[in-house]
């Protein structure tokens, strides 16, 4: 589907369910408030310079959502960065002290992750709390005749 200047709109199709996560996201539908999947209200994003949409079609209310992208610049620097590094950090501390998550550096005498603890560290502490700063983006709604 398209908007009116030709702009593609994506849609779910009936099997599609919103992942888990989209739940950690929680971008829902200013309307409506159905939680929308992240992996397509991610396309929606203004500065997306490749393969992106110009709106989601909400499964619910059939209302043409995207993401605005204001304030984004602040965001990232005051929100989502320190978060990463919190998470990234906190995950390499957590990996430390598991056995077969980490090596001992005998020069030294100090413990550092292995690649299965980077694993550890990127699924369940960086990419969490990643998609959880969606949360603060601002989703609007999009005019049917394709107007922002």
């Amino acid at each position: 589907m398209r908007t009116d200047d030709g702009q593609p709109i994506s849609r779910l199709t009936a099997s599609q369910k919103p992942l888990i996560l989209s739940k950690i996201a929680g971008v829902r539908c200013p309307n409506c408030s159905a939680l929308q999947p992240i992996y397509h209200m991610d396309r929606t994003n203004p500065h997306r310079g490749w393969n992106r949409f110009s709106a989601h079609e909400c499964s619910s209310c059939k209302n043409w959502l995207y993401f605005d992208g204001k304030g984004r610049y602040r965001r990232f620097f005051l929100i989502v960065a320190p978060l990463f590094f919190l998470s990234a950090g906190l995950g390499a501390e957590v990996v430390t002290h598991i056995d077969g998550l980490h090596h001992l550096h005998e020069s030294s005498g100090s413990e550092e992750g292995n690649f299965l603890g980077f694993l550890v560290t990127v699924f369940l502490f960086i990419i969490p709390t990643v998609f959880f700063t969606s949360r603060f983006e601002s989703v609007q709604t999009l005019e049917k005749n394709g107007q922002i």
